[in-house]
Protein backbone atom coordinates (compact mmCIF):
# COMPACT_ATOMS: atom_id res chain seq x y z
CA UNK A 1 0.00 0.00 0.00
CA UNK A 2 0.78 3.68 -0.23
CA UNK A 3 2.59 3.65 3.48
CA UNK A 4 4.70 1.11 2.18
CA UNK A 5 6.55 2.68 -0.76
CA UNK A 6 7.85 5.96 -0.10
CA UNK A 7 8.17 7.32 -3.26
CA UNK A 8 6.80 10.76 -2.38
CA UNK A 9 8.90 13.75 -0.36
CA UNK A 10 6.01 15.77 0.78
CA UNK A 11 2.60 14.36 1.09
CA UNK A 12 1.00 17.93 1.74
CA UNK A 13 3.02 18.87 -1.57
CA UNK A 14 0.25 19.71 -4.65
CA UNK A 15 0.53 17.28 -7.26
CA UNK A 16 2.96 18.31 -10.31
CA UNK A 17 1.69 18.04 -13.45
CA UNK A 18 3.04 14.22 -14.35
CA UNK A 19 2.45 11.99 -11.72
CA UNK A 20 1.53 8.87 -13.83
CA UNK A 21 4.53 7.33 -12.90
CA UNK A 22 3.35 6.84 -9.11
CA UNK A 23 0.68 5.72 -10.09
CA UNK A 24 1.44 3.22 -12.11
CA UNK A 25 3.62 1.85 -9.13
CA UNK A 26 1.02 2.01 -6.67
CA UNK A 27 -1.74 -0.20 -8.92
CA UNK A 28 1.77 -2.78 -9.42
CA UNK A 29 2.44 -2.29 -5.50
CA UNK A 30 -1.57 -2.65 -4.34
CA UNK A 31 -2.27 -6.07 -5.75
CA UNK A 32 0.87 -7.32 -4.16
CA UNK A 33 4.57 -8.30 -4.81
CA UNK A 34 5.35 -9.93 -8.06
CA UNK A 35 6.77 -13.49 -8.54
CA UNK A 36 3.63 -15.49 -7.66
CA UNK A 37 3.11 -18.88 -9.22
CA UNK A 38 1.93 -18.97 -12.61
CA UNK A 39 -1.69 -19.09 -12.97
CA UNK A 40 -2.45 -16.78 -9.72
CA UNK A 41 -4.79 -14.22 -9.75
CA UNK A 42 -1.55 -11.77 -8.21
CA UNK A 43 0.23 -12.56 -11.85
CA UNK A 44 -2.63 -12.08 -13.68
CA UNK A 45 -3.42 -9.04 -11.93
CA UNK A 46 0.39 -7.55 -12.84
CA UNK A 47 -0.53 -8.54 -16.05
CA UNK A 48 -3.73 -7.43 -16.80
CA UNK A 49 -2.22 -3.28 -15.85
CA UNK A 50 0.65 -4.32 -17.91
CA UNK A 51 -1.18 -4.96 -20.87
CA UNK A 52 -1.85 -1.19 -21.56
CA UNK A 53 -4.60 1.62 -21.93
CA UNK A 54 -4.23 4.89 -21.74
CA UNK A 55 -5.24 5.20 -18.14
CA UNK A 56 -7.95 7.98 -18.75
CA UNK A 57 -9.51 7.73 -15.59
CA UNK A 58 -6.00 8.25 -13.51
CA UNK A 59 -5.11 11.12 -15.86
CA UNK A 60 -8.74 13.20 -15.13
CA UNK A 61 -8.35 12.57 -11.43
CA UNK A 62 -4.54 13.62 -11.45
CA UNK A 63 -5.06 16.76 -13.70
CA UNK A 64 -8.84 18.09 -11.55
CA UNK A 65 -6.41 17.45 -8.36
CA UNK A 66 -3.97 19.23 -9.70
CA UNK A 67 -6.26 22.20 -10.89
CA UNK A 68 -8.19 22.20 -7.65
CA UNK A 69 -4.73 22.03 -4.92
CA UNK A 70 -5.06 18.50 -3.85
CA UNK A 71 -2.28 17.35 -2.44
CA UNK A 72 0.36 15.27 -3.99
CA UNK A 73 -0.63 11.83 -1.96
CA UNK A 74 -4.53 11.83 -2.09
CA UNK A 75 -3.85 12.51 -6.03
CA UNK A 76 -1.46 9.44 -6.33
CA UNK A 77 -4.36 7.35 -4.18
CA UNK A 78 -7.27 9.04 -6.08
CA UNK A 79 -6.07 7.95 -9.27
CA UNK A 80 -4.95 4.33 -8.52
CA UNK A 81 -8.43 4.01 -6.84
CA UNK A 82 -10.23 4.66 -9.86
CA UNK A 83 -7.94 2.74 -12.37
CA UNK A 84 -8.12 0.21 -10.58
CA UNK A 85 -11.45 -0.18 -10.45
CA UNK A 86 -11.70 0.39 -14.06
CA UNK A 87 -9.79 -2.46 -14.96
CA UNK A 88 -11.79 -4.69 -12.65
CA UNK A 89 -14.52 -3.73 -14.22
CA UNK A 90 -12.88 -5.03 -17.87
CA UNK A 91 -11.67 -8.15 -16.31
CA UNK A 92 -15.00 -9.01 -15.51
CA UNK A 93 -16.58 -7.42 -18.80
CA UNK A 94 -14.39 -10.18 -20.64
CA UNK A 95 -15.96 -12.62 -18.57
CA UNK A 96 -19.24 -11.52 -19.51
CA UNK A 97 -18.53 -11.11 -22.67
CA UNK A 98 -16.39 -14.15 -23.65
CA UNK A 99 -13.77 -11.72 -25.09
CA UNK A 100 -10.30 -13.24 -26.41
CA UNK A 101 -8.44 -9.88 -26.83
CA UNK A 102 -8.12 -6.35 -25.34
CA UNK A 103 -5.48 -4.17 -25.81
CA UNK A 104 -4.26 -6.30 -28.48
CA UNK A 105 -3.47 -9.08 -26.04
CA UNK A 106 -5.03 -12.10 -24.61
CA UNK A 107 -7.68 -11.81 -22.11
CA UNK A 108 -7.39 -12.62 -18.32
CA UNK A 109 -10.00 -14.73 -19.04
CA UNK A 110 -8.36 -16.32 -22.43
CA UNK A 111 -5.07 -17.25 -20.29
CA UNK A 112 -5.89 -17.93 -17.01
CA UNK A 113 -9.31 -19.43 -17.30
CA UNK A 114 -12.82 -17.99 -16.22
CA UNK A 115 -12.53 -18.70 -12.55
CA UNK A 116 -8.98 -16.93 -12.51
CA UNK A 117 -10.13 -13.96 -14.24
CA UNK A 118 -13.13 -13.35 -11.47
CA UNK A 119 -10.59 -13.41 -8.54
CA UNK A 120 -8.24 -11.48 -10.68
CA UNK A 121 -11.25 -8.50 -11.09
CA UNK A 122 -12.23 -8.83 -7.35
CA UNK A 123 -8.57 -8.70 -6.06
CA UNK A 124 -8.23 -5.60 -8.05
CA UNK A 125 -11.61 -4.29 -6.91
CA UNK A 126 -10.31 -4.89 -3.26
CA UNK A 127 -6.96 -3.21 -3.87
CA UNK A 128 -9.24 -0.25 -4.74
CA UNK A 129 -10.32 -0.01 -1.26
CA UNK A 130 -6.89 -0.53 0.03
CA UNK A 131 -4.87 1.58 -1.29
CA UNK A 132 -7.28 4.36 0.32
CA UNK A 133 -5.60 3.22 3.84
CA UNK A 134 -2.60 5.92 2.84
CA UNK A 135 -5.15 8.76 2.26
CA UNK A 136 -4.32 12.22 4.28
CA UNK A 137 -7.75 13.63 4.58
CA UNK A 138 -9.37 11.27 6.45
CA UNK A 139 -12.15 13.20 7.72
CA UNK A 140 -13.63 13.03 4.05
CA UNK A 141 -12.95 9.58 3.85
CA UNK A 142 -16.52 8.43 4.82
CA UNK A 143 -17.53 10.71 2.17
CA UNK A 144 -15.34 9.39 -0.54
CA UNK A 145 -16.10 5.50 0.28
CA UNK A 146 -19.68 6.67 -0.07
CA UNK A 147 -19.35 7.84 -4.03
CA UNK A 148 -16.68 5.57 -4.86
CA UNK A 149 -19.77 2.30 -3.58
CA UNK A 150 -22.70 4.77 -5.44
CA UNK A 151 -20.11 4.68 -8.96
CA UNK A 152 -19.45 0.90 -8.63
CA UNK A 153 -23.07 -0.15 -7.98
CA UNK A 154 -24.34 1.99 -10.87
CA UNK A 155 -21.70 0.59 -13.21
CA UNK A 156 -23.34 -2.80 -11.98
CA UNK A 157 -26.68 -1.69 -12.47
CA UNK A 158 -25.61 -0.31 -16.23
CA UNK A 159 -23.87 -3.30 -17.38
CA UNK A 160 -26.93 -5.83 -16.32
CA UNK A 161 -29.44 -3.52 -17.91
CA UNK A 162 -27.24 -3.33 -20.92
CA UNK A 163 -27.76 -7.68 -21.29
CA UNK A 164 -31.45 -7.62 -20.44
CA UNK A 165 -32.68 -7.36 -24.00
CA UNK A 166 -32.84 -10.38 -25.55
CA UNK A 167 -34.51 -9.04 -29.19
CA UNK A 168 -32.85 -6.11 -30.60
CA UNK A 169 -36.45 -4.86 -31.95
CA UNK A 170 -36.91 -4.80 -27.53
CA UNK A 171 -34.33 -2.50 -26.93
CA UNK A 172 -36.00 0.56 -27.58
CA UNK A 173 -33.65 3.68 -28.47
CA UNK A 174 -34.87 5.64 -25.69
CA UNK A 175 -33.18 3.44 -22.83
CA UNK A 176 -29.78 3.85 -25.05
CA UNK A 177 -28.22 7.01 -23.16
CA UNK A 178 -29.30 5.59 -19.37
CA UNK A 179 -27.67 1.88 -19.91
CA UNK A 180 -24.85 3.81 -21.17
CA UNK A 181 -24.52 6.92 -18.68
CA UNK A 182 -24.95 3.68 -16.14
CA UNK A 183 -22.65 1.33 -17.85
CA UNK A 184 -19.57 3.33 -18.76
CA UNK A 185 -20.61 7.11 -17.09
CA UNK A 186 -20.47 6.01 -13.66
CA UNK A 187 -16.58 5.22 -13.71
CA UNK A 188 -15.82 8.13 -16.05
CA UNK A 189 -17.58 10.90 -13.88
CA UNK A 190 -15.92 8.75 -10.58
CA UNK A 191 -12.39 10.77 -10.86
CA UNK A 192 -13.89 14.46 -11.48
CA UNK A 193 -16.36 14.09 -8.47
CA UNK A 194 -13.91 12.78 -6.37
CA UNK A 195 -11.45 16.17 -7.10
CA UNK A 196 -14.75 18.27 -6.69
CA UNK A 197 -15.54 16.54 -3.20
CA UNK A 198 -12.04 16.85 -2.44
CA UNK A 199 -11.73 20.76 -3.30
CA UNK A 200 -14.84 21.44 -1.98
CA UNK A 201 -16.66 22.35 -4.63
CA UNK A 202 -19.27 19.70 -4.76
CA UNK A 203 -22.41 21.96 -5.56
CA UNK A 204 -20.33 21.70 -9.57
CA UNK A 205 -20.88 18.12 -9.61
CA UNK A 206 -24.19 17.96 -11.43
CA UNK A 207 -22.45 20.44 -14.20
CA UNK A 208 -19.25 17.24 -14.23
CA UNK A 209 -22.08 14.85 -14.57
CA UNK A 210 -23.71 16.56 -17.40
CA UNK A 211 -20.65 17.02 -19.07
CA UNK A 212 -18.71 13.35 -18.52
CA UNK A 213 -22.59 11.31 -19.27
CA UNK A 214 -22.46 13.52 -22.35
CA UNK A 215 -19.12 12.20 -23.34
CA UNK A 216 -19.71 8.92 -22.56
CA UNK A 217 -22.69 8.59 -24.93
CA UNK A 218 -20.66 9.63 -27.63
CA UNK A 219 -17.50 7.24 -27.06
CA UNK A 220 -19.74 4.13 -27.01
CA UNK A 221 -21.90 5.45 -30.19
CA UNK A 222 -18.33 6.04 -31.84
CA UNK A 223 -17.12 2.28 -30.46
CA UNK A 224 -21.06 0.75 -31.79
CA UNK A 225 -19.99 2.49 -35.51
CA UNK A 226 -16.58 0.61 -35.14
CA UNK A 227 -18.05 -2.55 -34.08
CA UNK A 228 -21.15 -2.21 -36.46
CA UNK A 229 -20.32 -5.38 -38.19
CA UNK A 230 -19.69 -7.73 -35.36
CA UNK A 231 -22.53 -6.24 -32.98
CA UNK A 232 -25.07 -7.47 -35.55
CA UNK A 233 -24.46 -11.30 -34.41
CA UNK A 234 -24.56 -14.14 -36.47
CA UNK A 235 -27.03 -17.68 -36.25
CA UNK A 236 -25.00 -18.31 -33.17
CA UNK A 237 -24.88 -14.96 -31.59
CA UNK A 238 -27.45 -12.61 -31.04
CA UNK A 239 -27.17 -8.92 -31.67
CA UNK A 240 -24.87 -6.70 -29.25
CA UNK A 241 -26.03 -3.76 -27.44
CA UNK A 242 -25.11 -0.67 -30.55
CA UNK A 243 -26.78 2.39 -31.51
CA UNK A 244 -27.63 1.62 -34.88
CA UNK A 245 -28.88 -1.61 -34.60
CA UNK A 246 -31.18 0.13 -31.92
CA UNK A 247 -32.14 3.12 -34.52
CA UNK A 248 -32.73 0.60 -37.20
CA UNK A 249 -35.07 -1.60 -34.70
CA UNK A 250 -36.78 1.98 -34.32
CA UNK A 251 -37.61 2.65 -38.08
CA UNK A 252 -34.58 4.41 -38.73
CA UNK A 253 -33.72 1.51 -41.45
CA UNK A 254 -31.67 3.78 -44.52
CA UNK A 255 -29.91 6.72 -41.88
CA UNK A 256 -28.82 4.88 -38.83
CA UNK A 257 -25.17 5.13 -39.18
CA UNK A 258 -25.80 9.29 -39.43
CA UNK A 259 -28.32 9.70 -37.04
CA UNK A 260 -25.89 7.69 -34.50
CA UNK A 261 -22.90 9.75 -35.57
CA UNK A 262 -24.78 13.53 -35.59
CA UNK A 263 -25.98 12.28 -31.76
CA UNK A 264 -22.37 11.55 -30.89
CA UNK A 265 -21.37 15.00 -32.06
CA UNK A 266 -24.01 16.90 -30.36
CA UNK A 267 -22.54 14.98 -27.50
CA UNK A 268 -19.50 15.96 -27.44
CA UNK A 269 -20.29 19.21 -27.84
CA UNK A 270 -21.95 19.56 -25.00
CA UNK A 271 -19.48 17.94 -22.94
CA UNK A 272 -17.02 20.77 -24.17
CA UNK A 273 -19.37 23.24 -22.52
CA UNK A 274 -20.22 22.05 -19.70
CA UNK A 275 -17.07 20.43 -18.81
CA UNK A 276 -15.46 24.22 -19.58
CA UNK A 277 -17.27 25.67 -16.93
CA UNK A 278 -15.74 23.60 -14.35
CA UNK A 279 -14.03 25.34 -11.42
CA UNK A 280 -10.09 26.21 -11.68
CA UNK A 281 -10.04 24.60 -14.89
CA UNK A 282 -10.76 20.84 -13.46
CA UNK A 283 -12.21 20.20 -16.65
CA UNK A 284 -10.00 20.86 -19.22
CA UNK A 285 -8.87 17.87 -19.92
CA UNK A 286 -11.93 16.25 -20.74
CA UNK A 287 -12.73 19.00 -22.93
CA UNK A 288 -9.32 18.43 -24.74
CA UNK A 289 -10.45 14.41 -24.67
CA UNK A 290 -14.01 15.39 -26.25
CA UNK A 291 -12.25 17.60 -28.77
CA UNK A 292 -9.94 14.92 -30.07
CA UNK A 293 -12.20 12.54 -30.05
CA UNK A 294 -14.45 15.04 -32.37
CA UNK A 295 -11.42 16.27 -34.32
CA UNK A 296 -10.26 12.48 -35.26
CA UNK A 297 -14.21 10.70 -35.86
CA UNK A 298 -15.71 13.68 -37.29
CA UNK A 299 -12.96 16.13 -38.59
CA UNK A 300 -15.40 18.59 -40.46
CA UNK A 301 -16.96 21.46 -38.83
CA UNK A 302 -20.22 20.87 -36.71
Amino acid sequence: MLNEVNYLASPRRVAPPDLLPQVENLLHNATGPRGHPSGSSDEAAHDHLSSGGRRVRARLALDACRKLAICEVDSVILAACVELIHNASLIHDDVIDQSEWRRGRKTILSTHGSEVAVCTGDLLLSAAYGVLAGFNEVKKLPKILTIIHRSIALAIHGQCAERLPVVMGDALWDSYDHVVVAKSGALLLLPLELALTMGDHEEHIPKARRAVCAFAIAYQIADDLQDLSLDRGDHAHPPAFNSVLMLEAAGHQGDAEITAGSYAKERLSEAIRAASELPSGSGELLVRLAREMLNTLWPKPL
